[in-house]
């Protein structure tokens, strides 16, 4: 599905996504990532829900989003509700959705200017 980009002004966009992947400006991205407006960290660990550990979700929170977007594959899956604790209380925003929805989600946010951070599993 390609998304429409209106008047983002973020060095990362996702322009669209498939079951092959989603592509982020010009670069097809095949793995998990984590994106936000101004970086783009190409290789994150967890390839299925089931494996997310509180380090995946420490290296999310030291980039100090408003908002976090987890994207948890093909389907909306839930983490333990102990690994997102130690997130929620920080006062950072956390929403789970499937990786599509979180995909159009961040774009939507981050049109408005927020400072959203997506943590998209791609799964194998």
């Amino acid at each position: 599905m390609k998304l429409e980009q209106n008047n983002i002004d973020s060095k990362y966009v996702i322009q669209s996504y498939n079951e092959e992947g989603i592509q982020v400006n010009d670069e097809k991205m095949t793995r998990s990532f984590i994106i936000m407006s101004d970086r783009l960290l190409r290789s994150w660990q967890p390839d299925n829900i089931s494996v997310l550990k509180p380090s995946d979700l420490e290296i999310i929170v030291d980039l100090e989003p408003e908002i976090i977007l987890l994207g948890s594959g093909n389907k909306l899956s839930f983490p333990e509700a102990a690994l997102i604790a130690p997130v929620t209380s920080k006062n950072i925003g956390f929403e789970v959705m499937d990786t599509y929805a979180a995909c159009r989600c961040y774009s939507i946010l981050i049109s408005e200017g927020r400072n959203v951070a997506a943590a998209l599993i791609l799964e194998k």
